[in-house]
């Protein structure tokens, strides 16, 4: 991964060792050499290079308040600030995100490497108060569009969450580029590579399963027709749906 890209994006259930994997990737940044002794990894591994790394994580956090998402993340940055020791003087998260970034890379004389964990939980967290969720993604828009104008002090980016539709190709239940590449929350990181692993092959433009499986669900008050009732396809391979829409009709938003 390392090697043949920069900037990564997983998608996977809960509980399927995204973090741990996050883990293990913070400890080889840093150069953490005895953890991996006697690990196929250690003899592919330059030890002698210790990059600094910014990590970010949403999976404890609740974010249905309206100032909650923001007040976790300048916690989070106050403490990598302090253990880094690196002064801000910056209220915008974005702005103090990148001014960490170039410090380190200053710093160090290697770029940083960001890792975040959750990325999609601060909206998932407020599905049911539609105009918290919109501030949410429009709040984690920009402060991950960061890492794009922060590119130069940037060796390598992996996010992870539980959710693809919010992901470059998934907007509106189409999973059509044109359209999700102006909605995306990664719109600003336009070279996002989808690591998710998907063994089904896909039909182009649909976006299903070779089976075609969809989500199928009963209108209110409605009936099954003979081609089924169904209010929303399951984004790409059926993992990443949504309770509901977050955004109104016409504003150009993604269905969440």
């Amino acid at each position: 991964m390392v090697e043949e890209g920069k900037h990564y994006f997983l998608s996977r259930p809960r509980r399927f060792g995204k973090s741990l994997f996050l883990d293990t990737l913070n400890e080889l940044f840093e150069g953490n050499e005895p953890l991996f002794e006697g690990l196929a990894i250690h003899a592919h591994w330059d030890w002698s290079v210790r990059r600094p790394v910014v990590r970010l994580d949403f999976g404890s956090g609740r974010f249905g308040d309206p100032d909650a998402l923001r007040e976790d993340v300048m916690a989070q940055l106050d403490a990598i600030e302090r253990r880094t020791d690196v002064a801000s003087t910056y209220d915008a998260a974005h702005a103090r995100f990148r001014r960490l970034l170039q410090v380190l890379h200053e710093r160090t004389g290697q770029r940083v490497a960001v890792l975040v964990d959750e990325y999609d939980k601060p909206i998932l967290d407020a599905l049911g108060t539609p105009d918290i969720a919109r501030a949410n993604r429009d709040f984690l828009h920009g402060l991950y569009s960061t890492i794009k104008s922060a590119d130069a002090h940037v060796e390598f980016t992996l996010l992870t969450g539980v959710s693809r539709s919010l992901q470059p190709g998934c907007a509106r239940g189409n999973p059509s580029h044109e359209t999700a590449s102006k909605v995306s929350l990664f719109s600003g990181l336009n070279n996002l590579k989808d690591i998710t692993l998907d063994p089904q092959p896909r039909p182009p433009r649909h976006g299903r399963p070779l089976q075609r499986q969809r989500l199928r669900v009963r209108a209110q008050g409605g009936r099954r027709n003979g081609r089924g009732t169904h209010n929303r396809l399951a984004c790409a391979n059926g993992r990443a749906h949504f309770r509901r829409r977050i955004h109104g009709p016409g504003d150009g938003a993604v269905e969440a």
